[in-house]
């Protein structure tokens, strides 16, 4: 049996609520971790200010013909041929994007990617989507702060210039890369 006196009580209790102090403030970090890793950001960030949104389908588009009548298909299964033109007519939004917002849909109009781009070159932030809806992956292409949108691609412009983030399906960030002008820094797995 054993006997405390009164100061050896006080220096027990005084651990004892140290220790769940610590204890209670690394399980609100773990909480906060897990909570923020499996938070998914949705929006463009660009050093471009109000930029148009665009849409674009990314879709095969075929016309066929037979017996002199037009077929329309997109991804090989015949559509009407109204579809076939909004699907058609977005290609332009591809050329006239100087900078803007790229939203770019399948045929089923789900959400592929979204980015800053000026034409077909990414200059700014990526985020690609699972069928889902969740983000698959956050990233960064180098942004022209020069405003000259010349030669984009012999420029060292549309290349990974940044932070990269992979999401599994559920939201999980999955690993994280880093980029330095087209160069992979440091790969991570979480």
């Amino acid at each position: 049996m054993f006997i405390f006196d009164r100061f050896t009580c006080l220096l027990l209790n005084k651990m004892t609520l140290i220790y769940f102090v610590k204890l209670y403030n690394r399980t609100i970090l773990a909480c906060f971790i897990s909570i923020t890793s499996l938070a998914q950001k949705d929006s463009v960030v660009s050093i471009y200010k109000n930029l148009e949104v665009k849409k674009f389908y990314n879709v095969y588009l075929t016309v066929d013909t037979l017996n002199g009548k037009a077929i329309y298909k997109a991804e090989n299964k015949i559509i009407d041929k109204n579809i076939y033109d909004k699907y058609k007519a977005t290609r332009k939004n591809i050329e006239n994007c100087k900078p803007c917002i790229i939203e770019t849909y399948d045929v089923n109009e789900k959400l592929i990617y979204r980015a800053a781009k000026f034409e077909d070159c990414p200059v700014g932030e990526w985020i690609s989507y699972y069928p889902n809806g969740k983000i698959k992956e956050i990233g960064h292409y180098r942004e022209n702060d020069t405003g000259n949108w010349e030669d984009l691609w012999n420029s060292a412009y549309c290349i990974k210039h940044g932070s990269w983030i992979f999401y599994d399906e559920k939201g999980k960030v999955t690993k994280t890369e880093n980029y330095s002008f087209g160069n992979l820094v440091e790969p991570k797995k979480n």
